[in-house]
């Protein structure tokens, strides 16, 4: 089942299977994994990292992910720069064979770009509230500290905003990829 609540859209609705085994409380869920063996050697520390959390993730979205990261690897064993992956693996999505096979992810930037407007206005409004709310506390360094978080937050949706959503994602999940394989 898809889920259609655009806030939660990769997050899994998955029933969760918890037994006690002596005094233990065990989860006994099947989770969907990305297969290791679709990789070289070099990407086994991401592959293992990525499946740690998939268990929070929809299937829908673990299987568009499998095939990102099939694409990552491929581009960036031929020492692609991050740029040029990025584009490779949009395109790669955007294409009309690939339509059925990420038509999740294709689904979800539909709806992301249809509430952008009002999701950047109001994220803008909240952290403007967050700043005045800061600008009543007492302590210098509790203000400053508040204020590197908020400017963080600020630079953060600014990107978000400046860019098409599949364009944040994959910019986001190469990112991130790149960090755990110390690229």
């Amino acid at each position: 089942m898809q889920n259609e609540n655009l806030q939660f859209f990769f997050l899994s609705n998955q029933k969760r299977n918890y037994v006690f085994e002596g005094e233990k409380l065990v989860d006994k869920t099947q989770y969907k994994l990305i297969n290791e063996n679709l990789f070289d050697k070099q990407f086994k520390t991401l592959i293992h990292k990525m499946n740690i959390v998939n268990k929070e993730l929809s299937e829908e979205f673990i299987a568009v992910l499998q095939e990102i990261l099939i694409q990552y690897s491929t581009l960036t064993i031929q020492e692609e720069d991050s740029k040029s992956v990025i584009d490779k693996i949009i395109l790669h999505i955007q294409n009309p064979e690939n339509k059925e096979k990420f038509k999740y992810v294709l689904n979800w930037q539909k709806l992301k770009n249809i509430t952008k407007e009002t999701r950047m206005k109001r994220a803008f409004e909240d952290l403007e509230e967050k700043r005045n709310e800061i600008n009543k506390k007492t302590s210098d360094k509790v203000k400053r500290k508040h204020q590197e978080f908020i400017d963080s937050q600020k630079r953060e949706l600014d990107e978000e905003n400046s860019l098409e959503p599949l364009l944040y994602l994959i910019t986001k999940l190469v990112e991130a990829f790149c960090k755990i394989m110390g690229r």
